[in-house]
């Protein structure tokens, strides 16, 4: 059952809403079953219902924390090569120079 929500919670991660609900959906099959729960089983539905409740109120606010991140990574090292970019001035050494240096 907590592998069931790490997905949930990965595929929110990753904006990916209709296959978390469809995770929440396999979590509520897995109740179903006789058992499964105990005596917690009702609270357990009760909060796995509230959530999906909250996932679809949400849905479009969901962002994509993970192409969120490789777009943060991806300016990030624009900028960075843009810095670098002026400073890395081939010699006939097949090494870099640093354009301060004497050397």
């Amino acid at each position: 059952m907590l592998k069931v929500l790490e997905s949930v919670k990965h595929y929110l991660w990753h904006g990916n809403v209709v296959r978390a609900r469809d995770k929440l959906e396999g979590l509520h099959d897995l109740l179903d079953q006789e058992g499964i729960a105990g005596e917690n089983g009702p609270k357990l539905r009760k909060a796995l219902d509230e959530f999906d409740t909250y996932i679809v109120a949400n849905q479009p606010l969901i962002p994509n924390y993970g192409e969120r991140w490789r777009t943060s990574a991806e300016l990030r090292d624009a900028h960075r090569n843009r810095c670098v970019t002026p400073y890395a001035q081939p010699t006939g050494t097949g090494l870099f120079k640093h354009p301060l240096s004497t050397t």
